[in-house]
Parts: structure tokens; C-alpha cells; sequence
């Protein structure tokens, strides 16, 4: 741009009559009319970009084009206004200009990234999760994606810094080295956590509003947010409990959200004295399952056999896999399933056994007088 407008003052004839500052203002008004040309080439061919993006399938095109959009702006305006100052300090060469507008190009470079970084993360739930979208992303993936940006946002605010106050690259990195060594070792379980976090989000076994259960840390509740130290669950008792994500590293984790099945598995404990009619009423109990509306024949076929000789029963095992998975509606399934086999059960003229006890008692004859 600078090069460029000392072109163009060389080409208009009369100016080279004219004193230094004469030229030098000139050359100031050719770059501010080139940086607003090209600020408004930009406004109108983002604008283009914005309405030709916000048709796509592609829900990252606009928002990198939206984000990218006034850092630009940014950048262009403040390279035209020091490229002013540098011609300006032609005329003043007591002043040591040139410096100070290299520091200012450089500083506005930095803050241009970080702000695109900022409106990236700022603006990507509100378009990626907007429900009016034909694409909307899950919010486990947004927060992700958004926490990662905030952490590429720090350093690269670091790294600006230190570039633009002297430190050589070497240097960052032989003290980045040295902290991560003293850090892995003083936060070794925020560092568990965080890694934690980052695997709950790239094999995410879970998103918000799953249903989830810790098998061996007889932990379960509703996800809330999944954050990169821990995780929020509200309890059956909407209790806040937040879970540190290193456990979900060290213990298996049940999804009863993406079930696609609930599996019916129960006992029927009849009386000794009905065992032989054991056969016909498990004949029957498959026969009711089979034709039980939310009973997946394809999953399995009912099944009722005879399991076991208890200690005061004779036992009936039931298995089958129920279509429904609201645990509310499998509730009222299955207390419907235990009415019908309380009815079939008594209509083969049987009794459920009850834990029972036989005490013979020995008597002796009394004594003779």
C-alpha cells in the first residue's frame, strides 16, 4: 500500500515543484483513499460470501467468514493509518516513527488472531446450535470445540506478547519445556481431569441430557454440562453432583439414554405342591409375551422355563426385551406383565409360594404312675 501510493505521487507531474510536505500529504490521502477502497471491497464481498455461505451445508463456512469479517477490518485500517505515519516521517526524520509503527503493525496482527479467535468461539453455539438450522451440531461437540478455541486463544495472547516484547522463539521454548515438566507434576489430577475431558469428547459415550450410570462408583444422574475438569449431573433427587472426568477413565460407563431395548428378566417362585403344572403355565407365559404389543419378537423370543428348586418354591424364569425405553412407560409395562401373570397363574390353579418353614414336633409319652 505504502509502495503503491509513492507510485502514484510520482506519476502526477506537478507535484515535483512542490515541497516535501506537499507530496507527503498527498501520498497520506492516496493511502487513506486506497484503505477505504478497500474496506469497502471487503464489506461488499463478505457480504456475498456471508448470504452465499448461510445456504450451505457446511455450518463452519459462515461463521470462519463472520468471525474473520471486522479483525480484517481491523488489520486493513491499521496498516493504512501507520503507512500514513511512515510517510509523514519523511518530513520528520528527528522523529523515530518507523519503529513505533512496526510495533503497532505487529500489535495489530496479534490482536486481528485473537480477536477472530474470540468471535469464533464466541459466535459458534449460537450458529451451529440455532434450532432454525437444517444442520444443528450437538452441544457436547460445541462445548468442546469452544473450550479447545479458548485454550488456542491463551496461547496464542502469550505468544503475541512475548514476540512483540523481544523473546526470542528459543527461549519460549526451552520455559515452556521447563513449566510443563514443573506442571505435570504439581496439577498431575487437574491434568487427569483435563485429559479426562478431552476423551469424553472425542469418543463422547455420553452428551448433555443422557441418562448415564458409573458401574462401579454407584454414581448415576442426568448430564448437564460436560466441562474439561469435571462433569454435571443432576441426581434422581436434583442434586448437583459434579464428577471429576478422570473417573470416567477408570469405570465403565452406562448409557441407559441410548438403549435401544429394556430387558424384562423376572422369577415366578410357585409352591412345591404345583410343580407339576409348571410346564402349561410357562407354555402360557410365552404365549401372553408373544402377543404383548411392546415385546420385540426379533430380539428374542419370550422365554419362561423352569430355573430352579428354592428353598421354598419352585422357580419360573421370564426373559424377554421390551421396544419401550422411557422408564416411566416400562414401569407401567411391567406392572402390567406381573397383573396378567398374577391372573394366569391363578387360573391354572396355582399359588406363589411364600418363604415357609416345617417344624416337626416330637412328643414323649408321659410317664406311668
Amino acid at each position: 500500500m505504502y509502495l503503491l501510493a509513492s507510485a502514484i505521487s510520482q506519476k502526477i507531474a506537478w507535484l515535483d515543484a512542490e515541497p516535501m510536505l506537499t507530496r507527503s500529504l498527498v501520498e497520506v490521502v492516496i493511502i487513506l483513499v486506497l484503505t477505504s477502497t478497500l474496506l469497502l471491497t471487503q464489506v461488499a464481498v463478505f457480504g456475498v460470501l456471508f448470504r452465499k455461505f448461510e445456504r450451505s451445508k457446511r455450518v463452519w463456512d459462515e461463521i470462519i467468514i463472520y468471525s474473520f469479517n471486522r479483525p480484517l477490518q481491523l488489520l486493513v485500517l491499521a496498516f493504512g493509518l501507520t503507512y500514513c505515519l511512515d510517510v509523514l516521517a519523511a518530513y520528520f526524520p528527528h522523529i523515530l516513527v518507523h519503529k513505533y509503527t512496526i510495533f503497532l503493525r505487529d500489535l495489530s496482527a496479534v490482536v486481528a488472531i485473537i480477536w477472530f479467535m474470540y468471535r469464533f468461539t464466541r459466535d459458534m453455539e449460537a450458529h451451529i446450535l440455532n434450532p432454525d438450522r437444517a444442520h444443528v451440531l450437538d452441544k457436547a461437540s460445541a462445548f468442546a470445540l469452544n473450550r479447545i478455541f479458548r485454550i488456542v486463544i491463551f496461547f496464542a495472547v502469550i505468544l503475541g506478547i512475548l514476540k512483540l516484547v523481544g523473546v526470542p522463539f528459543s527461549d519460549v521454548l526451552t520455559l515452556g519445556g521447563v513449566g510443563a515438566l514443573v506442571l505435570s507434576f504439581a496439577a498431575k489430577d487437574t491434568l487427569g481431569n483435563f485429559f479426562g475431558g478431552l476423551m469424553l469428547y472425542f469418543e463422547r459415550p455420553f452428551s448433555v441430557g443422557d441418562y448415564i450410570v458409573l458401574d462401579n462408583k454407584k454414581i448415576e444422574g442426568t448430564v448437564a454440562n460436560i466441562g474439561f475438569r469435571s462433569t454435571h449431573l443432576i441426581t434422581l433427587s436434583t442434586q448437583p453432583m459434579f464428577v471429576p472426568n478422570s473417573f470416567f477413565s477408570t469405570s465403565a460407563v452406562i448409557n441407559k439414554t441410548r438403549m435401544s431395548h429394556r430387558y424384562l428378566n423376572l422369577n415366578l417362585t410357585l409352591r412345591y405342591q404345583d410343580i407339576d403344572k409348571l410346564p402349561l403355565i410357562a407354555a402360557d407365559v410365552e404365549k401372553m409375551l408373544a402377543g404383548y404389543p411392546s415385546i420385540d419378537l426379533n430380539k428374542q423370543t419370550p422365554r419362561a422355563y423352569f430355573s430352579a428348586f428354592s428353598q421354598s418354591s419352585v422357580d419360573i424364569n421370564i426373559t424377554a426385551y421390551s421396544t419401550t425405553t422411557s422408564g416411566a412407560d416400562f414401569v407401567r409395562i411391567q406392572q402390567d406383565i406381573y397383573m396378567r401373570l398374577g391372573e394366569l397363574v391363578k387360573r391354572h390353579g396355582a399359588e406363589f409360594a411364600f418363604p415357609t418353614q416345617t417344624l416337626e414336633v416330637h412328643t414323649e409319652p408321659a410317664p406311668k404312675e
